[in-house]
């Protein structure tokens, strides 16, 4: 029986070093379980800190909480739920904040044009000029609703060819 047990513990010992040895060596195995144990690890520290449910992966980040959300990525999606009446800009959505009146998103890769009819749309949506500023790179469009009690600002910088629009309703 000892015989028995002790070429078990041998088998034992050899299969666990040829899954470490396999882990160890192929890269994309190895790289997906150091991903993963990462996520993980950064999702636990993010939530012990700010408090609320957070995702990390590959794609970016969710952190949702009680006084709102957070997202950050690629090519997210246009919030619908608070901004779903407003014209869509096209670009990258790269985040999103957002809680139950306001929203502000971040867009990259658009260009100066479309912001510039865009900031006509929102004129064609009844949104009245507050503020309006334009530089040689940048721009800044800021509008409002006052029976809705809507407003909306708009920032354009050319050198990124980034944009800002924060969106508040009351």
């Amino acid at each position: 029986m000892k015989e028995r047990s002790k070429g078990l513990r041998v088998f034992v010992i050899i299969l666990v070093v040829t899954i470490m040895t396999m882990i160890t060596s192929c890269g994309k195995v190895k790289d997906k379980i150091s991903d993963k144990i990462s996520e993980k690890v950064s999702e636990k520290v993010t939530e012990e800190v700010l408090g609320g449910k957070v995702d990390i992966d590959k794609n970016g980040m969710t952190i949702e909480g009680e006084d709102g959300s957070f997202q950050t990525g690629e090519n997210l999606d246009w919030p619908k739920d608070i901004m779903g009446k407003l014209p869509k800009l096209k670009g990258n959505i790269i985040s999103i904040w957002k809680d139950e009146s306001n929203c502000s998103i971040m867009i990259q890769d658009v260009d100066e044009g479309d912001v510039r009819e865009y900031i006509e749309e929102l004129k064609d949506l009844d949104f009245k000029d507050v503020l309006a500023i334009d530089d040689d790179n940048m721009f800044m469009y800021s509008g409002a609703k006052e029976e809705q009690e809507e407003t909306i600002s708009v920032t354009y910088s050319g050198s990124d060819s980034l944009v800002t629009i924060a969106y508040s309703k009351e």
